[in-house]
């Protein structure tokens, strides 16, 4: 469609010609003006007007007043690096706090002190500060995500400069107790092989849930290597999505011989496939939700409060870095994209490292032998 004429009253016409659609939104735009005379002076104007588009002086004009809504589900069908469980949660917050507030908001006209005010209002109402910063957080990331790709003329990110909620302080990790990992790995606290699999790997790995559903027979090596490639997301409604690992892509790791001779009795069964997911056993995986029910009840069978599956990723850094390997190698195994990820999140293991290390070097300086010189 290059144009259009309506009447709009005696000697009065609508002319709109089209301009294309707007980069940002992809919503269509046209040129609208009100022409008074007659018919025939208005074909003119509008040929005037189509003329002045083919020559580049009418322009696709950016969006200015593109809504927080609008960029918020924007983000969440684009962003790459947004997992699916987190966009679920992202959805709740925006539901319940977010939406009703900043919905209908311009992108540009959201404010720092604007958000301050909406943090403090929040926690006046009585929400948890973790849950303010985390609002925060939802906020600040998708505003960046705007800016990133210049939505609606939006060129600077208001939330970096609020407070919200104050600095989000990760609690120190605690490991499980390599006794208690003992006993839940023991084969006659399980009812069902699969998840003991499920667990043994979890231990012996450092996967994830999601990566450990996601596991192919045709993902083990004959040397023992174990390759993760996958990582199984659950979207609700017994929908499944199947995506490379948080890096973007696979890493392989060894098992150690125990492991690996596990499932290696396990695949002599004639009727598995290369395809088939390792705790199921067939083409279809098994939902990371499983494994947080089995688990619940496997705790409960054993007496053990307070430890959660993915406290079996921690014991696995844990004690890799407190038996001395080093950061980056530990990093690969879990999957981090920057061995500062793995620093982060167990720095009170490097640090135990690093007093080891104080204290062999005061042995040396006072001219004492070391343990085992």
């Amino acid at each position: 469609m290059r144009g259009n004429i309506r009447r709009r009253g005696v000697d009065k016409w609508e002319l709109r010609v089209y301009l294309g659609r707007d980069p940002v939104t992809g919503r269509p735009q046209q040129k609208s003006e009100t022409f008074h005379g007659s018919r025939r002076d208005a074909d003119r104007r509008l040929r005037d007007l189509i003329d002045e588009r083919e020559k580049g002086r009418l322009k696709v004009v950016r969006a200015q007043l593109a809504t927080f809504a609008e960029l918020f589900e924007r983000r969440l069908t684009n962003d790459p690096n947004l997992a699916p469980s987190t966009a679920r949660a992202y959805r709740s917050y925006y539901r319940t706090r977010i939406g009703p507030v900043l919905g209908k908001r311009s992108v540009r006209s959201i404010t720092t002190s604007e958000l301050n005010d909406f943090y403090t209002h929040l926690r006046s109402e009585g929400l948890a500060r973790g849950s303010v910063q985390q609002i925060h957080a939802i906020i600040s990331s998708t505003l960046e995500f705007g800016v990133s790709e210049r939505f609606g003329g939006l060129t600077t990110n208001e939330a970096r400069g609020a407070k919200g909620g104050g600095k989000i302080v990760r609690p120190a990790i605690e490991a499980p107790r390599p006794e208690d990992v003992l006993r839940l790995l023991d084969p006659v606290n399980h009812d069902e092989p699969a998840f003991l699999l499920a667990c043994r790997l979890a231990a012996a790995t450092g996967a994830r849930r999601g990566e450990i559903v996601g596991l192919r027979w045709s993902d083990l090596d004959e040397d023992g290597r174990l390759w993760i490639r996958r990582s199984i997301h659950n979207m609700g409604y017994g929908v499944m999505f199947v995506k490379l690992p948080k890096t973007a892509r696979g890493r392989s790791l060894y098992l150690d011989d125990d492991t690996f001779e596990m499932l290696r009795e396990i695949r002599f069964d004639p009727d598995l496939r290369p395809d088939d997911y390792m705790t199921s056993g067939n083409v279809e995986p098994r939902s990371p939700d499983w494994i947080t029910r089995q688990w619940g009840i496997l705790c409960a069978r054993v007496g053990i409060e307070g430890v959660r599956f993915h406290d079996l990723r921690h014991f696995h850094a844990t004690y890799l870095l407190a038996g001395k390997m080093g950061v980056n190698d530990v990093s690969g195994r879990l999957g981090h994209a920057n061995p500062s990820t793995t620093l982060n999140v167990y720095g009170h293991a490097v640090r135990e490292r690093d007093r080891e290390a104080a204290r062999i070097i005061g042995q040396l300086l006072w001219n004492k032998p070391t343990d085992g010189s």
